[in-house]
């Protein structure tokens, strides 16, 4: 077998926040004259706009993006987004204040306004799950025992992290995410589907990188292995519809799908008839043209894949799935419990 094809990982860029707001101020103008502010209420306007100007600040596409940096922009983000959606902020109606949010796309070259706030937090929450898909892409590159491990749990909490901007999203109800004219392209849907599946499909790879680093057994890896090319065929279904789907999407994913081929391919050539009497080496390879007469939006079949490691297979990409949506991030962005 031809070693394996070694495929960096695109990770997509933060959006920019390019516009400074009083926050502060505009949150406590929506108190009558008559009324007195509380302490905790004042507090909470003063750190809002510390914690916003340092989230617009660490988003510049002259910052550093080494590990530490990017762990540093994932806290944050996530301060901001915590003040953001947690009381006493939260219960205040955004599209009172009268401020405008202005947000750059990753190419720099549009602007979109809004007033509402959804805009806003929207685009916070994204810069979450794009820097932790960056820590874990930076992860698969560390060599120190259990690092993969790492990585799949940050590539789990990426995927969880873009489909909560999603529900974000389609919980609002001028649904500003569908109008390119009113949001920028990496908050629509077919984006978000995408890079959900994307980080699903790097979770399946590490997965089955740390049982082959434990020396598992042939029947263990080529389950692993199956669901990790059903994951990337997912992933490249995902990105087929986003770049469809125009309005700059075909900018932003159209040159992943070579690496996606690339893994999926290489998933499959290590799958085995673990079941049958005779077993099978890791080795085997699938067929090059069944390989080569895989779509993105077809079903991944391979003329060696027993029923049995089918079934073994969808149990684990099951698994996989669920552990991806796990709680944990939803956690991560939840606010914190008041003291």
């Amino acid at each position: 077998m031809p070693p394996r094809q070694q495929c960096a990982l695109e990770v997509p860029g933060f959006t920019e926040m390019c516009s400074e707001v009083d926050l502060a101020g505009a949150f406590r103008r929506l108190s009558t004259p008559s009324a007195s502010l509380s302490r905790q209420f004042a507090t909470a306007c003063e750190a809002l706009n510390l914690q916003r100007k340092h989230a617009g600040l660490c988003l510049e596409p002259t910052c550093p993006t080494h590990v530490t940096h990017l762990r540093s922009v994932r806290t944050k983000l996530l301060n901001y987004y915590h003040q953001l959606a947690a009381p006493p902020i939260s219960t205040l109606p955004k599209a009172r204040l009268g401020v405008t949010f202005l947000w750059r796309d990753t190419r720099r070259l549009s602007k979109f306004a809004d007033r509402t706030g959804v805009l806003e937090i929207g685009n916070v929450a994204y810069n979450i799950a794009v820097a932790t898909t960056a820590i874990a892409a930076e992860s698969l590159k560390d060599q120190r025992p259990g690092s993969t491990n790492s990585a799949a749990t940050l590539f789990e909490e990426a995927a969880c992290a873009f489909a909560h901007v999603r529900a974000l999203l389609t919980a609002d109800a001028s649904q500003l995410w569908r109008d390119p004219a009113r949001a920028n392209m990496e908050l629509r849907e077919a984006s978000l589907f995408a890079m959900e599946e994307v980080n699903l499909a790097y979770a399946a790879r590490c997965h089955y990188d740390a049982l082959e680093e434990e020396g598992a057994a042939a029947e263990t890896l080529a389950v692993a292995a199956h669901a990790a090319a059903v994951a990337f065929g997912r992933a490249a279904a995902r990105m087929q519809r986003a770049v469809d789907a125009k309005g700059g999407l075909d900018s932003l994913f159209g040159e992943w799908f070579r690496a996606t081929d690339v893994e999926r391919s290489y998933y499959l050539s290590q799958v085995v008839p673990p079941c049958r009497g005779g077993g099978g080496s890791r080795s085997s390879i699938v067929r090059s043209g069944s390989i080569c007469s895989i779509r993105s939006s077809s079903v991944l079949r391979s003329p060696l894949t027993s029923s049995c490691v089918l079934r073994q297979a969808r149990l684990q990409a099951a698994e996989i799935a669920g552990r991806a949506a796990r709680p944990a991030m939803q956690e991560t962005l939840s606010p914190p419990p008041p003291p």
